[in-house]
């Protein structure tokens, strides 16, 4: 038991403790980052049926974890993707004002890097962080393309890093791409808000029935059933 509780104690130091310099360096520059933190799933798998164990002891504690490790499981997953979702969502409606402001900054003549940084300093997180990214890639002399590409896998900005690629392939103004790409965004959010308009419309049908069709037993058929009964003197009269 005193073997597991300290397995515990350092799985939990190792996943507080910060990535050293050179995995912030390697994202810095674009690349891939090292595969040295286990995913959240993963340290519940492990975690959970160790603390189970040194809790309850080997018979109960094994019989508790086959149970609660799928459940932990199944919370961490949902809690994750929720978090990652609201996240891109706020991306997303961050992102055609901060199109805008770019391509006013980029049409007062000033340089792409310098454009993304004064735009990183002036919108709120999340997008910043995601800006800020950019802008450290860019300023530590990584090639733009290679900046693009990386940009092209990121699930909100990708249309960003397709805006830089088509001015530069085409030889237009990256103002004006940009301007039509904030357009783009723009459809793509209304769009988005409208289904998911209908969806919240779809899901609040059967609770708003189920809350309506009590009331309507009550007030419409109850009354017209004991009139009938009235009628015909089953009710005892």
């Amino acid at each position: 038991m005193n073997v597991a509780a300290c397995l515990c104690a350092a799985v939990a130091v190792w996943l507080v403790l910060p990535a050293p310099a050179t995995a912030r360096h390697r994202t810095l520059l674009g690349a891939p980052p090292p595969r040295r933190r286990a995913s959240p799933q993963l340290m519940v798998t492990l975690l959970v049926p160790v603390a189970c164990l040194v809790v309850l002891g080997p018979v109960p504690g094994a019989g508790v974890a086959l149970v609660a490790t799928p459940l932990a499981r199944a919370a961490v997953t949902t809690t994750v993707s929720a978090a990652e979702r609201r996240r891109r969502d706020l991306v997303a409606r961050q992102l055609p004002g901060a199109l805008d402001l770019l391509v006013a900054v980029l049409a007062s003549g000033r340089p792409v890097v310098v454009a993304l940084d004064v735009v990183a300093g002036s919108v709120p997180a999340p997008l910043r962080d995601d800006l800020q990214g950019v802008v450290g890639r860019l300023r530590s002399g990584a090639d733009a393309a290679a900046v693009w590409d990386v940009l092209a896998r990121h699930p909100t900005l990708a249309m960003l890093a397709r805006g830089f690629r088509r001015a530069e392939q085409s030889g237009a103004p990256v103002a004006a791409v940009l301007a039509a790409t904030a357009a783009d965004v723009r459809r793509d959010v209304a769009a988005r808000s409208r289904e998911r308009a209908r969806a919240v419309a779809v899901r609040t049908a059967a609770p708003l029935g189920l809350c309506f069709l009590p009331a309507f037993l009550l007030v419409g058929i109850v009354p017209s059933l004991l009139g009938v009964a009235s009628g015909l003197d089953l009710l005892g009269g």
